[in-house]
């Protein structure tokens, strides 16, 4: 629990997004995190297990296409998430 409430907090820190949508976006970087990939259909498994992976899914498109989030802020948001380290690079493809 402890660990959701700090990333909601860097959530909050790097993305201008409002409440609902910052505690969506906690429990989506979660359950990456949790599955350790990044499908759609593999992160809706694990996004709310007390609804179906199709429900969770059509839920995370419904969210990206109605959020754009900035490169720069999302950037800042992934560096900020990583352990501190000299050699790190960080590649973005943005579509």
């Amino acid at each position: 629990m402890h660990q959701s409430k700090e990333l909601q907090r860097k959530i909050q820190a790097h993305l201008p997004l409002h409440g609902a949508r910052v505690g969506f976006m906690t429990r989506f970087v979660m359950a990456v995190i949790v599955v350790r990939g990044v499908t759609l259909s593999t992160v809706a498994s694990a996004l709310n297990p007390k609804v179906l992976p199709e429900s969770n899914e059509k839920r995370i498109k419904r969210f990206f296409s109605k959020v754009d989030l900035e490169g720069q802020s999302f950037a800042s948001l992934i560096l900020a998430l990583l352990p501190v380290n000299d050699k790190l690079v960080l590649t973005l493809e943005l579509v």
